[in-house]
């Protein structure tokens, strides 16, 4: 098949470019301008654009049989019109349907775990949003809801980037309501074989599917972990969420403190699943014991 991917320089793009390289399909991919280079073997297409560059998802989907749209963000840099709005909901809005036009009939979305049972966040408000639209769009869709991404290659994902700068920088680590947290890594390789085997397994069209991992942590071990593969000493300090709540507005006036609103809600919330195991058995995939070597 051929295949646009949104996305394919991130994190997770790039793994799952390679994957679907792997499996013989032909590969156009979206990428920032200025973003990384793509580096893999086999039919591979930059297309150099936004989700906003009408002009570029038009060349990506021209002729394609299936888009993976994978374009996310979990900071807003409002100032260059990086909202959770433009980029989850009007983004994926004129994907699908650039994707129309163009005749495409599969389409496998990345979303969130938390999406639907977390309130509050404009994060997870945008990517039910985008959700509606994909499930709206006529086209044969599936939805994967990873949670925290892990595994090697690249600067590594966003959110244990910033925790390891943190680690890096400060004495004292603060812990949110003590680090209590549950979250249930998942690794990028299980997210790119789910994408990519999913183009292939009739049974996955319409349906949702949590992404994630066989371990859940807190998220004091995972940066305790974290600060062991550093080789830093851990030294927490307990503080009350409500705190950093109010004081948020006066820490992040210049958007350079590192925890956001919508970061502190999806971090009180954790991320788990009851229902990890459906896409493991659908596509058997192999689970992956979560492990912080490579960030």
């Amino acid at each position: 098949m051929e295949i646009f991917v949104s996305g394919g320089s991130g994190y997770v793009g790039q793994p799952v470019v390679e994957a679907l390289l792997a499996s013989g399909h032909r590969v156009r991919a979206l990428v920032r301008p200025g973003g990384r280079p793509l580096a893999a073997s086999g039919w591979l297409e930059p297309i150099i654009g936004d989700l906003a560059d009408s002009d570029a998802l038009a060349r990506g989907v021209r002729g394609a049989d299936a888009v993976v749209h994978l374009v996310g963000i979990i900071r807003e840099r409002p100032a260059a019109g990086v909202t959770f709005a433009a980029i989850h909901a009007a983004g994926t809005r004129r994907l699908l349907q650039a994707a129309s036009a163009a005749g495409v009939r599969r389409w496998v979305h990345m979303s969130a775990l938390g999406v639907g049972s977390v309130s509050g966040s404009a994060y997870f408000e945008t990517k039910a949003q985008a959700e509606a639209a994909v499930r709206l769009s006529g086209l044969d869709w599936t939805i994967f809801r990873p949670s925290v991404v892990f595994g090697p290659g690249g600067p590594g994902p966003q959110f244990l980037t910033e925790i390891r700068d943190q680690l890096l920088r400060l004495p004292l680590h603060p812990m949110i309501d003590g680090g209590g947290q549950k979250l249930q890594p998942v690794a990028v390789q299980t997210v790119a074989q789910a994408f990519t085997r999913a183009l292939d397994t009739p049974a996955t069209v319409g349906v949702t599917y949590d992404l994630a991992g066989p371990d859940v942590v807190t998220f004091r071990q995972l940066v305790a972990a974290l600060a062991s593969h550093l080789g830093r000493p851990f030294r927490p300090v307990p503080v009350p969420s409500l705190l950093v709540q109010a004081l948020l507005p006066l820490l992040d006036r210049k958007g350079s403190f590192p925890l956001t609103r919508d970061q502190l809600i999806m971090l009180r919330a954790g991320s788990t699943s009851d229902n990890w195991q459906d896409a493991y058995q659908v596509l058997a995939l192999k689970p992956y014991p979560f492990s912080v070597a490579g960030v």
